[in-house]
């Protein structure tokens, strides 16, 4: 069978190692790839992107008892998750197959203090695949000797890596549909990726687009973030302050003479420390004075703009959960992902629209329907536990 870049389980090796070629076949591996920079790819496969931090809880050190790290105030874990990297490649480069291609090492953030898990392997591939990317699983040092020196628990940990490869692989049909575009954010190769990447940690997944792709308004966008980028094209200008004009909120951050985003007809209507509202059309234009210093309290604000009524998914008590809201046809998908070691229970889960089935999907599960209520805007669930991951199928 051909490989495929975005379904094909693929493994780095480092060249001067032995091949374990049993584990290999167990996991389900279909291509081996090296370690080395001019390491080869299957033909026709795109090149790899190897800008990406590696995934999971950071942790102060290798100890065993070890504490999570806290992002902002809020106290939450503090995440390395590469869901953006992939949508915003993709957005970027839309007709190329996203491949994430980093390995453990200090370009993916690490270094000798930090212990990797086992269970990265599962985490890498499960955010590329569910944001529609895939990864060349790399395990790292300490990974390989003890699956070499047949180690039970890296034993068991490869054995459950490569069943999850193959309940993603089974299961590909829920994953890269559209995002909601409730919340849709202009991204370039500027500062706008890392409030991105904070804007997904804090939940508010949101459709991205490059300055060639912005859509035209629709009663479905609410929010149109252009914020961090480099002034947009004239074409691309009018693009995004047409969503103002249509009733949406346009957030920028260019101030003075950077505020490309000044046209006639705009009034101020409030002001506030940090930033300014100016009425235009049916809409508004908020503008920060300054630009975004601070991307994950900057991620706060514009869900406080769009409101918890409108927001497109929402999950309760999960603190170490990534999750995103996609449609596939008449149908709405929130696609929640563990990064933490432990299973999470009682979570209470809310998607934008109003439907009337729930379908609860994860892996070492059957299929299950669970009961859905509706709120106000909203459609909502309770997972009484999750595990890696979970994928509420709504209809």
């Amino acid at each position: 069978m051909p490989l495929d870049a975005l379904r094909s389980l693929l493994v780095r090796w480092p060249e001067n190692e032995p091949k374990p070629e049993a584990l290999f076949k167990q996991a389900g591996v279909e291509a081996v790839i090296g370690t080395a920079p001019d390491a080869k790819l299957p033909v026709g496969f795109p090149a790899a992107h190897n800008e990406a931090l590696w995934p999971g809880i950071r942790t102060p050190g290798t100890r065993v008892d070890w504490v999570e790290e806290t992002g902002s105030a809020s106290r939450d874990p503090w995440i390395d998750s590469n869901a953006w990297v992939v949508v915003c490649q993709k957005a970027l480069h839309p007709t190329r197959p996203v491949l994430l291609g980093y390995q453990p090492n200090k370009d993916a953030g690490l270094d000798d203090s930090r212990m990797v898990p086992y269970e990265s392997l599962e985490i890498g591939l499960m955010e590329a695949r569910a944001m529609g990317g895939n990864w060349i699983a790399a395990p790292d040092g300490r990974f390989r000797r003890q699956l070499a020196a047949n180690d039970a628990a890296a034993l068991a940990a490869w054995k459950s890596f490569g069943e999850f490869a193959a309940w993603l692989k089974a299961n590909q049909s829920l994953f890269g549909h559209p995002l909601f575009p409730t919340i849709t954010m202009l991204v370039d190769e500027a500062e706008s990726q890392e409030h991105a990447n904070l804007m997904y940690r804090r939940g508010c997944s949101q459709k991205l687009v490059s300055g060639e792709n912005i859509p035209l308004p629709t009663p479905d966008c609410l929010c149109f973030v252009a914020a961090g980028v480099n002034g947009p094209a004239p074409t691309a200008r009018q693009k995004i302050l047409a969503h103002a004009r249509a009733g949406a909120i346009v957030v920028v951050d260019a101030p003075g003479d950077k505020a490309w985003w000044r046209v006639p007809g705009m009034k101020p209507v409030k002001e506030q420390t940090d930033r300014i509202f100016y009425s235009l059309g049916k809409g508004q234009v908020v503008a920060y004075k300054d630009p975004v210093a601070d991307p994950s309290e900057f991620a706060l604000d514009v869900l406080d703009l769009v409101t918890y009524r409108h927001r497109p998914v929402r999950a309760w008590n999960a603190g170490t959960v990534v999750y995103t809201a996609t449609r596939r046809g008449a149908q709405g998908i929130a696609t929640l992902m563990n990064y933490g070691r432990q299973r999470i229970y009682d979570v209470q889960l809310r998607i934008r629209g109003n439907f009337k089935t729930a379908t609860l999907h994860a892996p070492g599960s059957p299929a299950k329907p669970i009961e859905s209520k509706r709120r106000e805007t909203m459609t909502e669930v309770f997972l009484p536990e999750l595990g890696r991951m979970g994928v509420v199928v709504f209809g």
